[in-house]
């Protein structure tokens, strides 16, 4: 029998795809993508932390009914896509639309990130004064979509330095879907330091 979610949280400002479904995963009372997703083979893809998720067009017909989001919605409201939209043709725009609609094969390469140094500064990284606010605002602390960009070190917020998480141990665990306050997030994250000199230039 095919998944089909009986509910899907409402998502939050600027929230990643991959931190909403973690907290359908926790309200399921699970946090491996292969119990929260029964198996279902393109959460694989859909759930993953990364700046381009795909398979989104399954992920839309698990979705349940009167839930306001397609896939251009998703790729919209919480994938990173949208920032790249003004350094991309629109030849490229709309093969990265398709793409994540789909498997995805060859977007990193179609987009030339896999040629750039971009990707490799690309981590998984929080500020914690917005998991306080986050807390005390929404009762969670979600993963921010401003956060993930490359280059981003400082909290556009709260001007203040990130915490990486340790990409070893990310990659080990990316079948989990997790959240900014889980303890083994917290475990292996490092705090960003740089000069204060330098706070208004990053």
């Amino acid at each position: 029998m095919k998944l089909k979610f009986h509910f899907f949280p409402t998502a939050f400002p600027d929230e990643t795809l991959h931190s909403v479904l973690s907290r359908y995963a926790r309200l399921c009372g699970v946090s491996s993508c292969k119990a929260a997703f029964a198996g279902e083979r393109a959460a694989a893809w859909f759930t993953q932390n990364v700046a381009f998720p795909s398979r989104l067009r399954d992920l839309v017909e698990l979705l349940p009914r009167g839930t306001d989001l397609s896939v251009a919605q998703i790729i919209k409201r919480h994938t990173t896509l949208p920032y790249y939209t003004p350094f991309l043709t629109i030849n490229q725009l709309q093969y990265a639309q398709a793409s994540m609609a789909v498997e995805g094969k060859g977007l990193m390469l179609k987009l030339g990130i896999n040629a750039s140094r971009i990707e490799g500064a690309s981590r998984v990284r929080f500020c914690t004064e917005c998991i306080n606010e986050d807390i005390s605002r929404v009762g969670v602390a979600y993963w921010h979509r401003v956060h993930q960009l490359p280059g981003v070190l400082v909290c556009p917020h709260h001007r203040q330095l990130l915490r990486v998480v340790d990409p070893s141990w990310y990659s080990r665990n990316t079948r989990q879907l997790n959240l900014p306050t889980d303890d083994g997030v917290q475990a292996h994250s490092i705090q960003l330091d740089a000069a204060m000199g330098t706070f208004s230039g990053l």
